[in-house]
């Protein structure tokens, strides 16, 4: 994401990230956060972002999505 902040369509950026949020709430995805023990290791999580192009190759929309 430090990637991203740095690119000029920072703000398209932001908001694919605000609607993926929004999604994964609306599905009742997170949970609350529980310590867990010592010997479990919880899964990690990434950002990966895409650019969806149209047939002439101008970027027509940004897409992020939270992944394990």
């Amino acid at each position: 994401m430090v990637e991203c902040k740095k690119c000029l369509d920072w703000n398209k950026w932001k908001d694919a990230i605000e609607i993926e949020i929004a999604s994964l709430s609306k599905r009742e995805v997170f949970l609350v956060v529980l310590p867990t023990p010592h010997d479990i290791h919880p899964v990690g999580y990434k950002w990966v972002f895409v650019q969806k192009q149209n047939a002439n190759n101008k970027v027509v929309i940004c897409k992020a999505r939270l992944v394990a």
